[in-house]
């Protein structure tokens, strides 16, 4: 997850010069419009139903490798996207931040991360009111679909979590292998949702949008706190 934002990571030398500061800044906030844009060109075709053959091919070729094996193993994914879990790992996450590392703002990030995401999700879902797949699904959803909550709020989520993991363990191999494996779980939790026939591809790709958005104004907000400490 931390790969797709290269440039968001602070260096010493950026951490301690204005100049190399308002270039973080700048690279952030061109990131956030180009996300917006993309979420809104989505969502526009999407209203305008151009989607739709392409939804619905995608989702039946996903929906045409069910298999038994194949379904607990995604149910049991998408279940580390749910509300419960998420809940779960954000103060785990949180008390750990702020009682061993001593970093009250990252243990503040965390919950704002996560609550922030879902009531974004919660009012794009609203905004929007596009109705669920038409086919029958293999778990019960109730809700609006565009944009998927699973992949807004699991990417915002857990590209948090990758990314203080990353500012955060000295140790290189633990640092790719735990960004790697987030990113990983971030993009099978949004094939889940395709699988078990609750979400359109473009709900899912939606989501990760949006969970951009979400995601690099969260890890913004945290370094202009630093800076400005």
């Amino acid at each position: 997850m931390i790969k797709l934002f290269p440039n968001l990571i602070l260096s010493k030398e950026v951490k301690n010069k204005p100049r190399g500061f308002r270039k973080y800044l700048l690279v952030g906030a061109l990131l956030e419009v180009t996300f917006i844009l993309l979420f809104s060109w989505l969502a526009t075709c999407m209203l305008h139903k151009n989607l739709k053959w392409c939804d619905e091919t995608l989702l039946e070729l996903v929906n045409s490798l069910n298999s038994p094996f194949a379904t607990v193993v995604l149910k049991s994914i998408s279940y580390l996207g749910s509300s419960t879990v998420l809940i779960g790992i954000a103060l785990t996450a949180a008390l750990l931040l702020w009682v061993v590392k001593g970093h009250l703002w990252d243990s503040t990030l965390v919950l704002v991360a996560l609550l922030g995401s879902y009531g974004s999700n919660e009012y794009l879902k609203y905004l929007f009111q596009r109705a669920r797949p038409n086919i029958a699904p293999l778990v019960e959803v109730t809700g609006y679909s565009f944009p998927s909550g699973h992949a807004m709020v699991g990417l915002a989520f857990y590209g948090l979590l990758a990314y203080l993991a990353w500012n955060n363990i000295t140790r290189r191999p633990l640092r790719y292998l735990l960004s790697l494996s987030l990113t990983l779980l971030v993009l099978v939790i949004g094939i889940s949702r395709i699988y078990l026939g609750v979400h359109y591809p473009s709900d899912v790709l939606a989501g990760y949008i949006a969970g951009c958005c979400w995601l690099i104004a969260c890890i913004l907000a945290l370094q202009t706190t630093r800076y400005s400490k």
